[in-house]
């Protein structure tokens, strides 16, 4: 299984999933992704910068690739 890493913003966090937005994309649409699929590679806090890897099926279901 394939994995695509992003590097974007993390918007919010729940128990299950973060709220994502893309730094690349022109539109302004986030997509929340569940922390079970997710890898965390790195993070800024106070930025809320983050870097993460996720399956490549995941990325064509929320439409990041």
């Amino acid at each position: 299984m394939e994995k695509i890493e992003f590097t974007g913003k993390k918007l919010h966090e729940t128990d299950f999933a973060i709220l994502f937005q893309e730094e690349t994309k022109n539109k302004l649409e986030a997509v929340w992704l569940p922390l079970s699929q997710i890898n965390i590679l790195n993070e800024d806090s106070k930025t809320g910068e983050v870097e993460i890897e996720i399956p490549e099926w995941l990325a064509k279901d929320k439409e990041l690739i």
